[in-house]
């Protein structure tokens, strides 16, 4: 007798008989094989691993086996949270590699085989042994959205924190006491000037809510409630840091323009900007936090409303830091 492949399995069975004697031959499978068919002479003589029949003559038996076929099949769970790839059918001792690929928003969690975890590695892979049915799990992403306010002293935000994939959020600036909102950045890029500033989650995110001091306009009690002409004094402190006062006075409703410009005549700070004011002394405390060191200057521009006059003048800081 023959076992085909040689590696199938084995038989019992071969002798010498006497003419007319019952014989019975057994085909055994290895593990992962298949008995398929006896055969003599290429014709099927039995499907059945044991053959039994009486001998009236020699006899060349074929033992037939065949791998058997395992499937191998891999769903995702949920089934909008990613896909997966890998199933199929597979002999015995064949190498599987199933792989698990979360969709944008999603995250993978783990393999999981009749509901045991049996590897949170989003590659698995394995030898055939036995059919099975693999689950890919996979949950929402949770992302961090971070926000901070700069200066840290100027303002809070809050609709910060944790949020899903997709999620639509709010995120709120809101400035102390003698500070105004600016705008909010994202490695330092301007991403929106409205302090309540709404999006929709696609990923972490570091926001930065810019705040500038507010360059405060006050009256205040001069020799005369208004004063007969146009006036700008020299700023005090001069040189100064991080403050220092501009006091102007306005014999008439004027509009007024002042601005601070740096030494390569780019502005850097505009104070007021043709705006209406009524005849009176005036003081501006001017913040110079965000400034670097150096000389800056200031200029006034004033035209009355009510007649001719006006007024232009200038003058210099020196920012020491």
């Amino acid at each position: 007798m023959v076992v085909n492949p040689t590696d199938g399995g084995s038989v019992t069975g071969a002798n010498t008989y006497t003419h007319g004697t019952s014989v019975t031959v057994v085909a055994t499978p290895q593990t992962g094989w298949l008995f398929v068919n006896w055969t003599e002479n290429d014709v099927n003589v039995s499907n059945t691993a044991t053959y039994t029949f009486d001998i009236v003559s020699d006899r060349s038996l074929i033992a037939n086996f065949a791998h058997d076929i395992y499937s191998i099949n891999a769903t995702p769970s949920p089934g909008e949270g990613g896909i997966v790839s890998g199933s199929g059918s597979f002999y015995f001792g064949q190498t599987a590699t199933l792989i698990a690929t979360p969709n944008p928003g999603w995250e993978f969690v783990n393999w999981t085989k009749n509901g045991t975890e049996v590897s949170n590695q989003d590659t698995l892979k394995f030898q055939v042994t036995e059919s099975g049915d693999f689950i890919a799990n996979f949950k929402l992403a949770d992302y961090t959205i971070n926000c901070s306010a700069n200066p840290s002293n100027a303002g809070f935000t809050t609709g910060c924190g944790f949020a899903r994939y997709g999620q639509e959020i709010t995120v709120v600036a809101e400035a102390n006491s003698g500070w105004e909102f600016k705008n909010w950045t994202e490695n330092g890029v301007e991403i929106s000037t409205e302090a309540q500033f709404s999006f929709t989650v696609e990923g972490d995110r570091d926001l930065v809510a810019n705040f500038d001091l507010i360059d405060g306009i006050e009256e205040f009690e001069g020799e005369n409630a208004i004063p007969d002409d146009y006036f700008l004094s020299n700023a005090y402190p001069n040189p100064f840091n991080p403050e220092t006062t501009l006091r102007f006075g306005l014999p008439e409703e004027s509009t007024v323009k002042i601005m601070i410009f740096d030494i390569s005549g780019q502005i850097v700070r505009t104070i007021l900007n043709n705006s209406v004011m009524p005849a009176g002394n005036y003081v501006n405390r001017f913040y110079a936090n965000n400034l670097t060191s150096g000389i800056y200057f200031y200029i006034i521009s004033a035209q009355s409303n009510i007649s001719e006059r006006n007024y232009n003048k200038s003058g210099k800081l020196l920012l020491l830091k």
